[in-house]
């Protein structure tokens, strides 16, 4: 269906599950409230974060789901106990004094290295840009045609400043 990224987390929420597992197979019956649980508390013993387990339960809940659409697996619930919400994330800010050394680092040895910092500082203190949004950014993003003012825009989860 085109869905790459969906397939993708579903490839990675099943490989963790396969490791929580140990590669043993399990039958659907097995899949219990009180397996999805320990799965939980394994994934947050190695220091997972609780949004990046709630995506991999809802991987996993929706594949269980469309088995049991199609007859496959009964509706016991497994997931019932188990946080499938979004916490907030608080970002952080980068403060001025940080940015001052980085400018100021010196970087002689290495062109790449230089144009990588004035780059990310580019973007940071002249475009607006998150650290990380630059790498999801393309010309059409950026340009606009009308010169409208700023306007916030969202961009492959994560959020920039135009100046055009």
């Amino acid at each position: 269906m085109g869905r790459y990224s969906t397939a993708a987390n579903y490839r990675t929420a099943l490989n963790s599950f396969r490791q929580f597992r140990q590669d043993k197979d399990l039958t659907l019956g097995e899949i219990t409230p009180d397996l999805m649980a320990a799965y939980e508390g394994w994934l947050r013993d190695r220091g997972i974060t609780p949004n990046t387990s709630s995506c991999y339960m809802r991987a996993l809940r929706a594949v269980y789901n469309r088995m049991a659409d199609r007859g496959l697996a009964k509706r016991r619930a497994p997931f019932r106990k188990i946080y499938t919400g979004i916490e907030k994330t608080v970002r952080q800010k980068l403060e001025q004094g940080v940015i001052r050394r980085l400018e100021s680092l010196s970087l002689a040895s290495s062109a790449a290295l230089r144009f990588a910092r004035d780059l990310f500082i580019f973007s940071l203190l002249a475009c607006g840009m998150l650290p990380g949004s630059s790498q999801y950014t393309d010309r059409k993003q950026i340009f606009k045609e009308d010169n409208s003012k700023r306007k916030r825009k969202k961009n492959s989860a994560q959020e920039f400043l135009s100046p055009y």
